[in-house]
């Protein structure tokens, strides 16, 4: 069976880590053919993917239609006979029109996060590529609502899926082991760190967190903050920060299973979110999240059960939340066991791909 993953990109982030865990998944263990197209850029990840395991191409495209760009993909469908079509958000448009012109067997699209307050174009371009597919995928109960009630997809089109990560690559470590990677980094053993793993965009909302501990982190000894990850925002963020020798940029970091291993508390302060990969991940490592109550992190995080949550923007609260988490070790532990539980019950690589992959058959 030949498959055929379209995207605007795929660089760094955690629609495309989970394009490119189907892409190998389906490859290595289905032993289907795989075929890839940027809208866009390539990117990190489309580097990593290794040409014996999926044929893939750049459309550079420059303009919002181009339907040159549509005649391309429509040659690319017919001369390597492509049987199933998944598109990914920002990309359904191209893929929906193109399959259908072409006949393919199976068109299905996978809505990763919506970006509030939302362009009425992004809405009106899903909504009419939805009428051209088989199957609109949505990765959490609050976006299946949204999808439903906004975007207008018919119920019978939409299939929620929820996402997966490899609980055997993010674990919990030994001391001995969080010990190494603290002195790789050069911090101290005594450190306690707070941080976070995103894409620096606004909505990610990252000064939030920055002015939390611009405010409140002089209260407690040896607290640093930890930030991982690289974005348009880095700039400004560091300016923002460059008085403060207790703020640590790591820019973009591939082995990110170090990181939540060495922190004391993960944070998330986004200001939407879909069912976040850095979320599971970070609970995978037994790592406890606070994280803002919005889109799919009500469905994660279970409230004093496996991570706490705090209302967006809330200063006072999200200061409470990690106080009581500095404070209480049985607390800290409670939520790590309790998180890494649920990833592994809930959100396994491998029920996600499975689910998948009945999609395509």
């Amino acid at each position: 069976m030949n498959i055929l993953h379209v995207v605007p990109s795929l660089d760094y982030g955690g629609l495309e880590k989970i394009v490119y865990d189907m892409i190998k998944e389906e490859s290595t263990n289905n032993k289907n053919k795989m075929h890839l197209i940027c809208l866009g850029k390539g990117g990190h990840l489309y580097n990593q993917l290794e040409n014996d395991i999926v044929k893939k191409y750049i459309f550079n495209q420059t303009k919002a239609i181009d339907f040159g760009l549509l005649f391309k993909m429509i040659r690319y469908i017919k001369n390597n006979y492509i049987d199933v079509i998944h598109s990914h958000s920002g990309a359904i448009l191209y893929a929906a029109f193109a399959g259908k012109l072409c006949s393919v067997k199976k068109i299905i699209h996978t809505d990763h996060g919506r970006y509030y307050p939302e362009k009425k174009l992004r809405i009106l371009e899903d909504r009419y590529g939805s009428k051209l597919i088989d199957c609109y995928v949505c990765v959490s109960q609050e976006m299946q609502h949204y999808i439903y009630k906004t975007v207008k997809v018919k119920k019978n089109k939409v299939k929620l899926i929820l996402n997966g990560i490899d609980t055997d690559k993010y674990k919990p470590v030994n001391d001995k082991t969080r010990l190494k990677i603290k002195y790789k980094y050069g911090i101290a053993e005594d450190t306690i760190l707070i941080g976070t793993v995103c894409r620096l965009i606004k909505q990610k909302n990252v000064e939030f967190l920055i002015d939390w501990f611009l405010t409140y982190g002089h209260n407690y000894n040896n607290l640093k903050l930890i930030i991982a990850g690289d974005g348009p925002e880095i700039d400004d963020l560091q300016q923002k920060t460059c008085k403060c020798k207790d703020v640590i940029f790591l820019g973009h970091i591939s082995n990110t299973e170090d990181i939540y291993n060495i922190l004391d508390i993960f944070t998330l302060t986004s200001e939407t979110e879909g069912t976040s990969m850095t979320i599971l991940e970070a609970m995978a490592c037994k790592v406890p999240v606070v994280v803002t109550d919005v889109g799919g992190n009500i469905s994660l995080v279970k409230n004093e059960y496996n991570g706490l949550l705090f209302p967006l923007n809330n200063l006072k609260k999200f200061n409470e939340q990690i106080r009581s988490l500095l404070l209480n070790n049985e607390l800290k532990t409670y939520l790590g066991e309790n998180g890494r539980s649920t990833v592994k019950t809930k959100h396994s690589i491998q029920n996600m791909l499975n689910n998948y992959h009945e999609l395509y058959m």
